[in-house]
């Protein structure tokens, strides 16, 4: 992968070669050991984002210990190479990429390997592996061509991840369909601590405290990322992300009606339906296209009514709309 003059003085400071090697645009073939018998490094999943029609991102964090209270994920201060494949069939018969990248300290040792030169409009399965630990097996799709005009687009979309206020069953749900991509529209995590939830269970008092530092952040998108439900989501579809509307709030302040209703949006059924769980506040203010077919709410759990449940919808938009 070529590196742009603006893209790789826009990376900048002391994490530049961290980025290059992570994302594989440096190359990575120089051997570096894994970290022998410390357990399995794939603890907080795998995931796949960003689909274009001829590429994705993949990613994967490698914490043996994913709630050390350092933020390390339990890894050596040192960089640890992590080898990947992509194949057309899940039993990797047909590989079509097989690479490796770097996860280095710098960056919580996370990778994010761009792939490209893909077919459009493609399922694609993908895995890990470093030393003699290999990841669970992901599954992708790439984009239809920019010239084509395909006749659906199957897709979910989720918000507010409120660890404390529910269970994230919605998202089993989500990883059992049959979809092309799955949108999140913000708010993946919260800074708040969670000694009081609506689990009804008790939390270790490390989890406790205001996020505010690199340490608590990590160690909070652990206990969120460790969620079984949550990981199969991310293992089945790609992802794209945006960010969470309250962070955007004042801005648009003057461009809403009463009500909280966006001026100029239109209005569409699988954003504001919602009998059994809460609409979450990024759904409500930032609608998609509206769409034909179903709209399906999941309660996260037994109480459903309580606050901070999953709203997830799953439509069929027609294409160019």
């Amino acid at each position: 992968m070529s590196v742009s003059r603006r893209r790789f003085l826009g990376l900048g400071g002391a994490g530049t070669a961290a980025v290059l090697l992570g994302t594989g645009a440096w190359d990575a073939s120089t051997t570096y050991a894994a970290p022998a018998g410390s357990g399995n490094p794939f603890t907080l999943g795998i995931a796949s984002g960003d689909p274009q029609y001829d590429g994705v991102v993949l990613w994967t964090r490698l914490a043996t210990d994913p709630y050390a209270v350092d933020g390390k994920g339990g890894m050596p201060a040192r960089p640890v190479r992590v080898e990947y494949e992509v194949a057309r069939d899940e039993h990797f018969r047909h590989i079509v990429r097989r690479s490796s990248v770097v996860a280095t300290p710098e960056l919580g040792h996370s990778i994010h390997p761009e792939i490209r030169g893909l077919l459009p409009d493609t399922v694609y399965y993908y895995r890990f592996r470093t030393g003699r630990e290999v990841s669970p097996t992901g599954r992708t799709r790439t984009t239809p061509h920019p010239f084509t005009s395909p006749r659906e687009l199957r897709f979910a979309f989720a918000s507010c991840n409120a660890w404390q206020d529910g269970y994230y069953t919605a998202y089993d749900h989500m990883a059992r369909e049959d979809l092309d991509l799955v949108v999140h529209l913000g708010d993946y995590l919260y800074e708040s601590g969670v000694k009081t939830n609506k689990r009804g269970v008790t939390t270790d008092p490390r989890f406790h405290t205001e996020t505010f530092d690199l340490a608590r952040y990590r160690l909070q998108y652990s206990l969120y990322k460790t969620e079984a439900p949550l990981q199969a989501a991310h293992a089945a579809h790609p992802w794209i992300h945006t960010f969470g509307t309250s962070r955007c709030r004042p801005a648009r302040a003057s461009a809403t009606t009463a009500g909280s209703r966006t001026a100029g949006w239109p209005t569409s059924p699988s954003s504001t339906r919602a009998s059994t769980a809460r609409t979450s506040r990024a759904a409500t203010a930032t609608r998609p296209p509206a769409t034909t077919g179903s709209t399906r709410t999941t309660p996260c759990s037994a109480a459903s009514s309580a606050p901070g449940c999953w709203t997830v919808s799953a439509g069929r938009t027609p294409a160019g709309r």
